[in-house]
């Protein structure tokens, strides 16, 4: 069963990209942006592991292509993974808004995020104190995932520059 942002009667206004295996911060992060005003529908997410099928690819790439920006959830499985780097790819070429934010395991001085520092991009951290704790269920198991408050509010104020706020 499709939902309906799947079958695309639902355009989002924001694209999270990363890498399969970190879903469940992907789902947490979805989780804060729905806590502070973006409804389920302005917010895609790919949870399924889909990977082979055209056609699900043509929905990610219509997904990409109807969003305003593209949050990319850095980690280094999602700056190795070609998928991730397809739809950067995509958004670069639209020039839509990309927004880096690292989640795990990544120096800020990484070779792989230079791409964002050349172009004078704001590479936000999850990962710094204090923070707000979030807690999702993803197959079955609880995660409790800890965000950095500055980091959520400096995305939120990005966010609501660009004219992309809740409602």
């Amino acid at each position: 069963k499709l939902s309906a942002q799947r079958t695309g009667t639902t355009m989002p206004r924001l694209f999270i990209s990363h890498s399969s295996q970190d879903n469940p911060v992907a789902l947490a992060f979805r989780h804060w942006l729905v806590a502070n005003g973006w409804a389920e529908s302005d917010v895609f997410i790919d949870l399924h592991d889909l990977r082979a099928g055209a056609r699900w690819r043509e929905e990610l790439r219509k997904a990409n292509t109807a969003c305003e920006a593209v949050l990319f959830l850095a980690s280094p499985e999602s700056l190795d993974s070609k998928e991730c780097q397809e739809e950067l790819k995509l958004a670069d070429i639209l020039e839509k808004e990309i927004i880096p934010v690292v989640v795990r395991d990544l120096a800020l001085n990484d070779s792989r995020l230079l791409r964002y520092r050349n172009k004078e991009i704001q590479i936000v951290d999850l990962r710094t104190q204090p923070t707000e704790r979030i807690s999702v269920e993803y197959k079955g198991e609880a995660h409790a995932l800890n965000f950095s408050t500055g980091a959520l509010a400096s995305i939120k104020a990005r966010l609501d520059d660009l004219g992309i706020s809740p409602g």
